[in-house]
């Protein structure tokens, strides 16, 4: 019966370490995936806050770190205009809105495309 009751434990034990060797893992790729995008998210916002005050020409960016920084910040932008800012915008610029960042992701596409007809 003891022998069990040590086997479970030190099952239990083997566990508890296996999940926060993960988590530390998951922490550190998480921590050197934002140290990569915070300066690009920046210029990223920037650039969507230039696009959304005068129409200005839509950024090309070469990377995909690029790609996935502004897609991200029009996402967010597209999410905070609201009311008069949107209708201001209207749907062609929504949807230029979303594609500034040229993903292939199925899903950008349909928001994009939504944002158009609406």
């Amino acid at each position: 019966m003891s022998a069990i009751l040590a086997d479970t434990v030190a099952g239990l034990a083997l566990t508890v370490v296996l999940l926060a060797a993960l988590i530390v893992a998951i922490r550190a790729r998480a921590i050197r995936r934002r140290r990569r995008t915070d300066p690009l998210r920046s210029s990223a916002e920037r650039l969507v806050a230039d696009f959304l005050v005068d129409q200005a020409a839509l950024p090309t960016e070469a990377g995909p770190d690029e790609r996935a920084a502004l897609l991200v910040t029009s996402l967010e932008a597209l999410a905070d205009l609201r009311g008069s800012e949107r209708a201001r915008l209207g749907p062609p610029g929504l949807a230029a809105l979303l594609r500034v960042a040229r993903s292939d992701r199925p899903q950008v596409a349909e928001l994009a495309e939504a944002a158009a007809q609406s």
